[in-house]
C-alpha cells in the first residue's frame, strides 16, 4: 500500500525494509557482543537492552545511507524521525511475535527456513511497523 499511495512509496518501502533488516542485524551482533541487561527474559531470553540500542544505531546508519542514495529530496529531520520510529517499532513488533510464540509454547513459527525460526520470524518486525509507517507517512506527506 505504501508503494502505491505515495509519490516516493517505493523509496519509503526500501527505507523500511533496509532499516528493519539493519536493526535485526545490529541488535543481534551488539547483543551477542555487549548484551548484559536482559530486556524481557520471560518473553525472549536472548534480547538485551544493549542489543536494542545497537539495533537502533545500526538502523539509523542504514536509513541515512538510504536517505543519501534514494531519498535526497527529503529532509534529514523527517527521514531520521521516520527511521527512529521504524527502529523502535520493529523491535516492539519482534517482541510481540516472541510473546505470541511463548504463549503457545512454539519455538519456531515454521520449518520452511531452517535455522531462522520460520517465515514469520523473518517478517515479524513488519507486523506493527508497516501500518504505523503508512500512517506516519500520511501525517508528514
Amino acid at each position: 500500500m505504501i508503494r502505491e499511495e505515495f509519490v516516493l512509496g517505493r523509496e519509503y518501502t526500501y527505507l523500511m525494509f533496509i532499516t528493519i533488516w539493519a536493526v535485526d542485524i545490529g541488535a543481534y551482533i551488539s547483543g551477542n557482543k555487549f548484551g548484559r541487561h536482559k530486556m524481557a527474559p520471560s518473553i525472549s531470553p536472548n534480547k538485551s537492552w544493549e542489543g536494542a540500542w545497537g539495533g537502533v544505531a545500526t538502523g539509523l546508519i542504514a536509513a541515512s545511507c538510504v536517505k543519501i542514495s534514494i531519498l535526497p529530496q527529503k529532509s534529514w529531520p523527517s527521514t531520521l524521525a521516520l527511521a527512529l520510529a521504524i527502529t523502535v517499532i520493529s523491535q516492539i513488533s519482534d517482541l510481540a511475535e516472541s510473546a505470541l510464540k511463548r504463549n503457545y509454547a512454539v519455538k519456531d513459527s515454521g520449518s520452511l527456513l531452517p535455522g531462522h525460526g520460520g517465515v514469520l520470524d523473518r517478517f515479524d518486525s513488519f507486523l506493527f511497523t508497516s501500518p504505523i509507517v503508512y500512517y506516519l507517512l500520511k501525517l508528514i506527506m
